[in-house]
């Protein structure tokens, strides 16, 4: 085997795989939601978070050398189930903004 084959078969060793993707995505869904309720000033170092972490993902993603390689050795629901880890993190994030906007709503009349 060459040292480039070698290489192509061990990218996934170095990014992470779909159950660090939802891991992160508890964590950092967790705190949004909870500081969409409780601390909505600290979403923005969520969403900076979040968004570095997206990023990073993405663009090793959108590599023409190291995504082809993550496509074909983590197979096709990768993709899909990493995006969906984030979209994840947003939803709950929102959830947790929108029920504190209901809880503080002041009486109507």
């Amino acid at each position: 085997m060459s040292i480039r084959a070698a290489l192509l078969l061990e990218v996934m060793d170095k990014e992470p795989g779909a159950v660090a993707l939802w891991l992160q995505a508890l964590l950092f869904g967790t705190a949004g939601y909870l500081a969409g309720r409780y601390r909505p000033r600290w979403l923005l170092l969520v969403v900076i978070l979040t968004g570095l972490a997206l990023w990073n993902w993405v663009s090793e993603l959108r590599d023409p050398f190291v995504g082809a390689a993550m496509r074909r050795e983590a197979g096709s629901t990768y993709i899909p189930l990493g995006y969906a880890s984030f979209a994840g993190i947003v939803l709950a994030s929102i959830a947790g903004w929108v029920s504190r906007q209901r809880q503080y709503r002041p009486p109507a009349g």
